[in-house]
């Protein structure tokens, strides 16, 4: 169970594909699909997909129409998203927002892990103290007052 517990960090914090939101072409309360016809036309391309963070500045409103055309964007430059559409929405990088963030997620397990090597200590006092079973109850960090 301990090594299940190490390591579910990794299941819930499976990276989801992700693309900018592109408010020229799609609503951005709700956009319809991940992957629409357009998006090549406002996302530069990288290998057979398009890249994840970042998108073309657009610099034609004028010819704004329903169909996102090509000669709303500056295909020469990228700028970095400032939203983004998810592929999942169950996911931890959906809540969090955590779409382009390369260090974020990986803090979640290098906290657990200091938060485990400070506790195993006083889990171990405890266990010799009162006893393994009070140790490892639920209500223990409760009974100690370190409950919320």
């Amino acid at each position: 169970m301990a090594g299940l517990q190490t390591y579910s960090y990794l299941f819930t914090l499976t990276k989801s594909r992700t693309r900018c939101l592109i408010p020229e072409c799609e609503d951005t309360s709700a956009p319809d699909e991940f992957s629409p016809p357009w998006i090549l036309e406002a996302v530069p391309r990288t290998g057979d997909s398009f890249d994840n963070c970042h998108r073309f500045p657009t610099i034609n409103m004028s010819q704004m129409s329903a169909s996102c055309a090509e000669i709303l964007f500056d295909k020469k430059a990228s700028v970095q998203c400032q939203e983004y559409v998810y592929e999942q929405k169950n996911s931890a990088y959906f809540e969090f927002n955590l779409a382009c963030d390369d260090f974020r997620p990986y803090l979640v397990g290098s906290a657990r892990i200091l938060g485990m090597m400070i506790s195993l200590p006083i889990k171990g006092f405890v266990a010799d103290r009162w006893g393994r079973r009070l140790a490892h109850s639920q209500t223990a960090s409760t009974w100690l007052g370190l409950g919320h």
